[in-house]
């Protein structure tokens, strides 16, 4: 069937599935730095998208600039980014809802004002403005934008990022001196007034993004905040603020979440350098009430204790808490590192282990500092056997589980708690001491997941297992999730390490064994450059210590029924160390009931590639 004899309603679907694949350039996904040299009315000649559809022929334009197609130029005319083009964009649109984006170039470019054509633009289209995305420094352009309170009846999403600190040179001030936006006497100086509200009435608003950020220590204009969205279903609010300066003041986000009832999801990140909210006065008087609250994610605790925070938020906590409390360098150099931690673990470990929650992951990881190392503490129901690998990220070849494993964050009923501890040994393992008293139901957990990180090991596990796993006695699966690798360090210092955290299954005398129920023990191996004269040395170091754990605990009368093992191995390595592989699992069929030998076999990945011939001809 040709092309042209498709009758129009083939042809709408066919455009909509061009305008998802292929959209036009858009000023969110540009760098900030280079949205000045964006601006420029030569730039745009690329990067067209679904635009030039209207250019095929005579029908396929008539379609596209039609009236059914006019709220596909209302998603792009403020984003495209054409100065000259504006005009024509938004009066493709009509009278479909428009989505607004308003920005000023700023980071590293010359300073200058909101365009005085959209600015004038977008308030005069505010009934039909469906989405309002605003980037820019406070200074009188935008406060004049919001001279009177935005009453926006179809907006459906806002993304406000005002920035704080920077002063407008007074040649971009008269420049809105043409178009009326600024009255005489505040053109002649660059004083801001500080009187303004930014106020935004969206009664069906259910998306809202608001950051604040200070860029200067100098005295700056602080405008008031006030939202009415009693349809609000999602908030993020980030505030980073370096000073003991106004944009600390976060009244309005209290009086926000006052009235919106409806909310769902809440992301909060607040750093406030030498500024300590008074949450009991900020929450004083008329309670908030969240019952839809399904999610909160707090992105920053270092600053502030946000604990205090939440427990006026919601008096049962929601099936999705998030904590993080990392550290960066120079907060790490000046500030108390070890202080903070346990700030945080005794306002947050609480939540942990929850009823119902009977799995629970502890997993290090990289900081944003030298001096610290990175932990993840989460809970969580349990999770069906056949999922967990795939979880875990376990069966890709030569992957070492990572502490920020995308699927196990993003399980809807789940506590998870991110925090920096020290480096320093004597107080290194003193959270954890503290961890373990302020969970709650440690002894209903049935499924444990385990990553012990090389280089952390000895005292560390010992105190893992003295103070939290001694008390969760109906463990029945565990996951110890550290493969024997030389990608990342010394045969020797990794070796050692497994050892050290296998080692934890051994039974102590006097007392009962760790997990007297563990049924189901996986442990991941993964060797992928081990040379070929090392191959059986290599296969021994894992074995011996998890054989003589097995028999310790058999000889005890409390065997482990099920060894589960995960991971890799590449086909140089089977093909070398299988024989000797096969001597160990039948020594250890001994003592346990089933080997499940889940290892597969891949390629090298230090293998260099394949040559491939190809033929090329230029016509």
């Amino acid at each position: 069937m040709a092309l042209y004899t498709l009758n129009d309603d083939v042809l709408y679907e066919i455009f909509y599935a061009v305008v998802a694949l292929e959209p036009p350039e858009s000023m969110e996904e540009i760098n900030p730095r280079t949205r000045y040299r964006a601006l420029q009315p030569y730039f745009h000649a690329e990067k067209l998208g679904w635009i030039r559809l209207t250019h095929v022929c005579q029908r396929w334009r008539d379609i596209l600039l039609g009236p059914s197609m006019a709220h596909l130029w209302g998603r792009i005319a403020f984003t495209y980014p054409s100065i000259a083009a504006f005009p024509t964009l938004l009066s493709r649109s009509r009278n479909a809802l428009v989505d607004t984006f308003l920005h000023a170039p700023s980071d590293g470019w010359p300073v200058a004002p909101l365009s005085p054509q959209r600015v004038q633009t977008a308030m005069s289209i505010l009934p039909r403005t469906r989405s309002l995305k605003l980037r820019a420094n406070v200074e009188n352009a935008l406060l004049f934008l919001f001279a009177h309170p935005l009453h926006m009846p179809q907006l459906r999403e806002i993304g406000i990022r005002l920035e704080y600190g920077r002063n407008l040179q007074l040649h971009n001030l008269l420049a809105f001196d043409g178009m009326g936006l600024v009255p005489p006497d505040i053109a002649a100086t660059v004083a801001v007034p500080t009187s303004n509200d930014v106020c935004i009435e969206g009664l069906n608003v259910q998306t809202a993004t608001v950051e604040l950020s200070r860029l200067s220590l100098d005295s700056i204009a602080v405008p008031w905040l006030r939202f009415m969205l009693p349809d609000l279903r999602h908030l993020t609010t980030r505030i980073h603020d370096d000073a003991r300066a106004q944009i600390s003041d976060i009244r309005w986000l209290v009086s926000l979440l006052r009235t919106s009832p409806l909310l769902e999801t809440l992301t909060i990140y607040l750093h406030l350098e030498g500024s300590t909210p008074d949450w009991d006065t900020l929450f004083a008087g008329f309670p908030v009430q969240l019952p839809n609250l399904k999610q909160i994610t707090l992105e920053d605790c270092w600053s502030v204790d946000l604990a205090p925070f939440v427990a006026h938020v919601c008096e049962t906590p929601p099936a999705f808490l998030h904590a993080s409390c990392d550290i960066s360098e120079a907060a790490a150099t000046a500030g108390d590192l070890q202080q903070q931690t346990t700030t945080f673990i005794q306002g947050f470990s609480g939540y942990l282990c929850r009823p119902g929650h009977l799995a629970l992951y502890l997993s290090p990881g990289p900081s944003g500092s030298s001096r610290a190392h990175r932990f993840v503490v989460q809970s969580m129901p349990a999770l069906d056997d056949s999922d967990i690998l795939d979880t875990l990220d376990l069966k890709q070849p030569g992957h070492q589980p990572q502490v920020e494993n995308a699927a196990l964050s993003l399980l809807p009923d789940t506590v998870r708690l991110s925090l920096a501890v020290s480096n320093i040994p004597s107080a290194s393992h003193e959270w954890l001491e503290i961890l373990a008293l302020r969970i709650g139901n440690k002894e209903l957990i049935e499924h444990l997941y385990l990553r012990v990180p090389i280089g952390i090991h000895g005292d560390w596990i010992e105190t893992c297992r003295q103070h939290l796993l001694i008390s969760m006695p109906a463990v029945r699966s565990l996951y110890v999730l550290e493969p024997l690798s030389t990608a990342t360090t010394a045969n020797s210092a990794t070796a050692s390490s497994w050892a050290d955290t296998i080692n934890i299954l051994r039974p102590r005398a006097p007392g009962p064994p760790l997990f007297p129920t563990l049924h189901t023990l996986l442990v991941t191996f993964c060797a992928e450059t081990f040379s070929p004269h090392a191959m059986t040395q290599h296969v021994e170091e894992w074995w011996d210590p998890l054989i003589q754990v097995l028999e310790q605990r058999h000889a005890l009368g409390c065997p482990i029924h099920t060894l589960r093992i995960a991971g890799g191995w590449t086909k140089v390595y089977k093909a070398s160390g299988q024989n000797h592989d096969e001597q160990m699992r039948f020594r250890a069929m001994g003592v346990i009931v089933n080997i499940v030998d889940e290892r597969i076999v891949y390629e090298s990945r230090w293998r260099a590639p394949k040559r491939r011939h190809v033929t090329v001809s230029i016509r």
